[in-house]
């Protein structure tokens, strides 16, 4: 029998959820640079908090109900524990890194679900 949280997707899932954060706070700390940037980070992270939300309903029914629930909370507390981040990379450059990596991360973790 599989283990319904692999570290794989244990791992995956909190640095999706990361830049995801990292995202956000990036639309926060806007300041008027360009509204086509803005617009365009906007709708990719309402895109990625869709699939982040839809990703976990799909995981719990394919694995076990109680493995979404674990990878939020998972997740929430990753993002604390990496928060020093922001200290050292500018936010303006976690938001254009999270185009790149949160498309990875969300074909890896479709791909890993057992």
């Amino acid at each position: 029998m599989n283990h319904p949280l692999p570290w794989s997707v244990i791992i995956i899932y909190c640095i999706y959820v990361a830049f995801a954060t990292f995202q956000k706070f990036c639309i926060q700390e806007f300041h008027g640079r360009s509204e086509i940037y803005k617009f365009i980070l906007s709708f990719f992270a309402l895109i990625t908090s869709v699939f982040g939300f839809g990703f976990l309903i799909y995981y719990g029914v394919k694995t076990v109900w109680w493995a979404p629930f674990a990878l939020f909370g998972i997740g929430v507390t990753a993002y604390f524990l990496l928060g020093f981040i922001e200290q050292i990379i500018p936010m303006w450059l976690l938001g254009l890194i999270s185009f790149i990596v949160i498309p990875i991360c969300g074909a890896f973790l479709i791909f890993l679900t057992p």
